[in-house]
Formats: structure tokens, sequence, C-alpha cells
């Protein structure tokens, strides 16, 4: 019989940053986890890896199996944010960005998916989350990324937040609001 996997409060932390942000390198499941839990959740199906060539070298990156997704859904009321293979440097710097938050600001992140729920349809922002009482929105641009998309972002940010963190994944651009 196979040995049950007792979870810990910073397996599920590490769950729900990936399920908020769709990928975690080793790096950023080290900020939760020990390297023990990341080959527990491995060997428990909780989490797949495979390396990505990412800024000029392999990077083993994490996701969320099926069956954990499922689970984020049901249990936590997190719609997942859907990764995509073809933009890793995007959802990179999304992970990036929701590490360094803290804790409790964390807690109140809410995916793209869950802000175009929130604001009936709206072009939103990446992620928003709250900060001392503030909406910080999260946007990360890319080179596919229209002067139009951007504006829509930036109208959004006008409009709905207090403050936010923008910036592009491959060129050191100054966002002004």
């Amino acid at each position: 019989m196979a040995e049950k996997l007792i979870e810990t409060p910073n397996d599920i932390a590490f769950l729900k940053a990936i399920a908020r942000t769709g990928i975690a390198t080793y790096e950023m499941a080290r900020k939760f986890i020990s390297e023990k839990r990341i080959y527990k959740l491995l060997k428990h199906g909780y989490i797949t890896k495979e390396a990505y060539f990412i800024y000029g070298r392999y990077i083993d990156i994490y996701t969320l199996t099926d069956r954990i997704k499922e689970r984020m859904r049901q249990e936590f009321l997190i719609n997942p944010y859907k990764a995509n293979k073809n933009q890793l440097e995007h959802d990179y710097y999304l992970a990036k960005v929701y590490v360094s938050l803290k804790p409790e600001e964390r807690e109140t992140w809410l995916t793209e998916t869950a802000l175009q729920e929130k604001y009936h349809g709206l072009k939103t922002t990446d992620a928003m989350f709250t900060s001392n009482g503030k909406k910080v929105a999260v946007e990360i641009v890319t080179d596919y990324y229209s002067d139009t998309d951007i504006e829509v972002k930036k109208d959004f940010i006008k409009n709905f937040c207090d403050d936010y963190i923008m910036f592009h994944t491959h060129k050191d651009i100054k966002y002004e609001i």
C-alpha cells in the first residue's frame, strides 16, 4: 500500500502559488518548502517537473497536475492560472512577483480570469492583490503586446486600482499610468 502524503501548511501555500501563477521554479519552490518536500509532491502526483529554456538557460518548471488543479478549484476556490509554454518568460515574472509578496498579500491575489469575472468581462491586468488596504495591479508586458493592449491595461489600472507593478519581460521600460 502506498504511503499517504501528509500535507503541511507550506505545501498548501506552494500549491496555491502555482495555482495562482501557473508555474514555479526550484528557487521559488524553496521559498515555501524543502527539497525533500518537492520530491514528495512529485512522487505523490501533486506537481510535475519539466525543463524549459528561459533567458539563456534550462530551468526546471513545476506545474500542478490536473487532479490538484481541480482540488484548487473545489477546496480553495482558486481558478488556476493557465500557464502558457509559449510565454514562459511572462509566467516566470508573474510568479516572481507573487513569491516576493507577504503571505497575507498572496492570499488576496486574484488571477486575470478571476478579475475578468469580477469586472464582467473587461480586459484586466494579469493579477491584482491587496497591500495595506490598497488594490495593486500586476501586469507583465511581452513583445506580443500592441500599444493598444498596453493602453487598455493602463485604463483598467486607472479605473480600478490604487497602485501597480508593470514591466516588460525583455526590455527596460518604465511604464507610467
